[in-house]
């Protein structure tokens, strides 16, 4: 059940801008509240933090409902494409010049060269195996 809150038109505006935009400042510019008003009401404001926290919690279930729903689809057409030996993404593999890993690279991995430059996704070095071999040379993101 969602929480009632007391807060303003223009606080609803930012919480709104803070969901959608990527860093505060974005948000202030997107909602016309200053940067530091914005900044006031989310350390000072306990009616302002608990709307904020009511919207993303939102926010978050609504995005983990919808992965709910399109992970099977997603997982079956990659599946697809990775056992296909025609399709053109198989060229394109992003290790294939440096490892013997191919479409056997399971559908719930996906090989990355530099993952490093990925921080904020979960990486684990697996390597990739084909016909008993592995190569460490890359990253794979596991599910």
């Amino acid at each position: 059940m969602a929480e009632v809150v007391d807060i303003t038109a223009r606080q609803e505006k930012a919480i709104a801008a803070l969901i959608n935009e990527t860093t505060v400042a974005r948000a202030a510019r997107t909602s016309g509240i200053g940067l530091r008003t914005l900044h006031r009401w989310l350390v000072h404001d306990p009616a302002f933090r608990a709307a904020y926290r009511s919207a993303r919690r939102e926010a978050f279930g609504q995005a983990v409902a919808l992965t709910q729903r399109y992970a099977p689809l997603a997982v079956t057409t990659l599946a697809q494409i990775l056992s296909d030996p025609t399709a053109p993404s198989r060229a394109a593999h992003p290790c294939r010049s440096s490892c013997t890993c191919s479409a056997a690279c399971s559908a719930q991995a996906f090989c990355l060269r530099n993952s490093s430059s990925q921080a904020d996704q979960t990486v684990s070095s697996v390597g990739c195996m084909r016909e008993g071999s592995v190569s460490d040379d890359h990253d794979v993101i596991t599910s």
